[in-house]
C-alpha cells in the first residue's frame, strides 16, 4: 500500500510544476490518442459487423 501513495506524490509534483499551456497540450493529445483508439474499434466492429472474419 505505501508504494501507491509514494506513486501518488510522484504524480501530484509532476503536474504542479506543469504550466497552464503545457497541461493543454497534455489534454489535446489524450484526446487525439481517445478519438483513435474509438476510431480503430469503431472500425473493428464494421469489419465483423459486415462478415469479414466469416470462416
Amino acid at each position: 500500500m505505501e508504494t501507491i501513495t509514494i506513486f501518488k506524490q510522484v504524480y501530484v509534483k509532476a503536474f504542479e510544476q506543469l504550466k497552464q499551456y503545457q497541461l493543454y497540450v497534455l489534454k489535446g493529445l489524450s484526446y487525439i490518442v481517445l478519438a483513435g483508439i474509438t476510431l480503430g474499434i469503431a472500425a473493428f466492429i464494421y469489419r465483423v459487423s459486415t462478415g469479414f472474419f466469416v470462416i
